[in-house]
C-alpha cells in the first residue's frame, strides 16, 4: 500500500512538472475581459487515473467535487445546467456520442481548449464545439470542465511549496507539529469554455492539502470544499465574468390600478 501511495505521488509530480512547462496563464484571458456570463452547462468532472482508488469509491469522489463546484457556482450566481441536465439534452438531441468523443477528455485539461499555432489545426475539442455552435445544438454558450488532477490520504513529508507554487495548507488544532504528519491532498483545475470559439475564456488551478492528526470523513470533505472554493472563488477571476442579473423595465405607459 505505502509502495502504490508512493508510485502515486510521484506520477503525480511528473505531470505536474510537465505541465508546469506549458500551464496557460490563470485568471480571465485577455480576449474575454469584457465578457460577462450568466449561465454555465457544467461538463461531468473527469480524472486521468483513480488514484488507487476501486471504481465506487471514485466515483463517489468525482460526484463530491462536481457537486461542490456547483454549489460554487449558484452561490457566485451563476445559473447553473448541472451535468445530468446536459447529458439528457444531448441524448434528446442525439448529440451525446458526437459531444463525448470529441470534448470527454481523456489527458491533461491544460492542452485542450487553446487556440492553435499558426498553420496547424484546431484541436478536435474546439472543432467539435464550433461545429455544435453553429448548429445551436447546446443549450448555454460556455461550459465548464472540471479536472481532478491528484486526490491522495496519507501522510505528507514536506511542504508543498517545495514542488508548487500554488499551493495552499490548513490544519486542526490537533495536527502533529512539523512533517511527517496526516494529510488530504486534493489537486483540482477547472476551465470556462466558449462553444463558439472552442477557446478557454478562465483558467485557475490549485493544489491544497489539509492536515490533521487523524484522517476522517470531515477532513477529506474539508479539504475538497476548500480546493474547490480556492479555485473557482474570490481572487481566481472568476466573479469578473458573471453578469448582473437581468433588471425589470416598467413601461411607463402601462396602466397601474390605483390602491383602493
Amino acid at each position: 500500500m505505502m509502495l502504490t501511495r508512493k508510485l502515486l505521488l510521484l506520477f503525480s509530480l511528473a505531470l505536474l512538472t510537465l505541465a508546469c512547462a506549458s500551464t496557460p496563464d490563470v485568471g480571465v484571458r485577455h480576449d474575454y475581459r469584457s465578457a460577462r456570463v450568466r449561465s454555465v452547462a457544467v461538463v461531468p468532472f473527469y480524472a486521468v487515473g483513480t488514484f488507487g482508488l476501486g471504481d465506487d469509491e471514485f466515483e463517489l469522489l468525482r460526484l463530491t467535487y462536481q457537486a461542490q463546484a456547483i454549489a460554487w457556482l449558484q452561490k457566485m450566481g451563476f445559473e447553473v445546467m448541472e451535468p445530468e441536465a446536459l447529458q439528457h439534452h444531448l441524448s434528446h438531441h442525439e448529440l451525446r456520442e458526437i459531444f463525448e468523443e470529441g470534448v470527454l477528455l481523456r489527458s491533461a485539461l491544460t492542452s485542450y481548449f487553446e487556440p492553435s499555432n499558426d498553420g496547424q489545426t484546431p484541436g478536435v475539442e474546439v472543432l467539435t464545439l464550433r461545429t455544435l455552435a453553429r448548429q445551436e445544438a447546446l443549450p448555454t454558450d460556455t461550459l465548464l470542465i472540471g479536472q481532478i488532477v491528484y486526490h491522495s490520504r496519507g501522510t505528507c513529508r514536506q511542504a508543498p511549496d517545495a514542488f508548487t507554487p500554488y499551493a495552499r495548507t490548513s490544519a486542526t488544532a490537533d495536527t502533529p507539529a512539523g512533517y511527517p504528519r496526516p494529510c488530504v491532498v486534493s489537486h483540482f483545475q477547472a476551465k470556462l469554455v466558449d462553444i463558439h470559439t472552442g477557446h478557454t475564456m478562465w483558467f485557475n488551478r490549485m493544489h491544497r492539502e489539509s492536515y490533521g492528526r487523524q484522517i476522517n470523513e470531515d477532513l477529506t470533505l474539508h479539504n475538497i470544499t476548500r480546493t474547490i472554493q480556492d479555485t473557482l472563488g474570490e481572487g481566481s477571476g472568476l466573479e469578473e465574468l458573471i453578469a448582473a442579473p437581468p433588471t425589470l423595465q416598467v413601461n411607463a405607459s402601462t396602466d397601474v390600478p390605483e390602491a383602493q
